[in-house]
């Protein structure tokens, strides 16, 4: 009994009777062993530190799965349990150490170069395709216009389509056909900082010369893509155009087109918002002091809800026609 207690203590001490050459390929893989083999060739003896290091070694330069490969140890799985070990399909440096603490910062890498590279792809697709930005200066592009007369009660709105490259006084008449105004008084374009018209020899602080410059140039200087059109300086009528898209001309198509209406233009000269809107108080009641003499002035059977599409349209078409022979469609 003495005897055989003996020898499961020898075999406990000595690793079940392996030798300790036996025991240390155990704890050590290959590679380990052959660097202590070199600094032992060397004269040196290999030390705990540097086995241990060279045992790391697999893991950094092939993760998980190589070390499991080479030394049927379990010390990656249990790394990858805990979530040390993390694999990028992103990882540009293959050799990079695969902490906990390096795989946060490798994310934040893969994150921001998605997000440049994004950025680059929307930059040059901006550049290729422009929208409401830097315009073709051809008449292959077509601005949609949404134009509201201010002030006015019904509303006023028109929905229209014309070449963004349209000069200022062209669009001036494109806006008397489709709102219906008859175009017998002045009329100016304006933004934040400057104004286009009619110059005035005798007025030399005036506006700048719209027959000069298109609606595209001044368009991209406007904060938020609107403009004010101004008609009639004694009644003082504002208009307001908004950009709402850009896109290619349809050919089947003669431009200006007017898409959508409401509301009826007010007379002319009826004294602006305000002159309008006591002329439709006393439209409206026979007993107004002023309802005869606004009666007459007005067109016959004017009601401001009834909109004469078809005339509006055609005054708009008149003008695509009289331009078609001019420029190119």
């Amino acid at each position: 009994m003495s005897g055989g207690k003996a020898v499961k203590a020898g075999n406990r001490r000595n690793g079940a009777g392996r030798s300790a050459s036996d025991n240390t390929a155990r704890r050590f893989p290959p590679e380990a062993q052959a660097e202590g083999l070199a600094l032992t060739a060397r004269g040196a003896k290999p030390q705990k530190k540097d086995k241990e290091k060279a045992a790391r070694r697999p893991l950094n330069r092939g993760g998980a799965a190589a070390l499991n490969a080479r030394d049927g140890s379990q010390r990656a799985k249990t790394r990858q349990s805990r979530g040390l070990v993390y694999d990028s399909p992103f990882r540009p440096w293959p050799d990079a150490p695969r902490t906990l603490h390096s795989r946060l910062r490798r994310e934040a890498c893969d994150l921001l170069f998605i997000f440049f590279g994004l950025s680059a792809i929307l930059s040059l697709a901006e550049k290729i395709h422009p929208r409401y930005g830097d315009y073709m200066s051809s008449n292959d592009r077509i601005a949609c216009l949404e134009v509201t007369l201010d002030d006015v009660e019904p509303a006023v709105m028109r929905r229209l389509e014309v070449p963004v490259d349209i000069r200022l006084d062209d669009l001036h008449l494109v806006l008397q056909a489709t709102i219906g105004w008859e175009n017998c008084h002045s009329w100016e374009f304006r933004t934040e900082d400057e104004s286009w018209g009619i110059p005035d020899p005798d007025w030399p602080d005036g506006p700048l010369d719209g027959r000069t410059v298109s609606f595209e140039e001044v368009i991209q200087e406007c904060k938020g893509k609107t403009l004010l059109y101004l008609y009639d300086f004694g009644d003082g009528w504002k208009h307001t155009i908004r950009l709402t898209d850009v896109k290619d001309r349809d050919p089947s198509w003669f431009y200006p087109v007017l898409r959508d209406v409401s509301g009826r233009c007010p007379p002319e000269d009826i004294g602006g918002p305000w002159g309008y809107e006591e002329f439709l108080e006393a439209l409206n009641d026979p007993e107004h002091e002023r309802h005869e003499e606004l009666r007459d002035w007005a067109p016959e059977g004017y009601d401001p809800n009834d909109v004469p599409v078809l005339e509006l349209k055609a005054a708009t078409a008149a003008l695509a026609k009289k331009w078609a022979g001019k420029r190119p469609q």
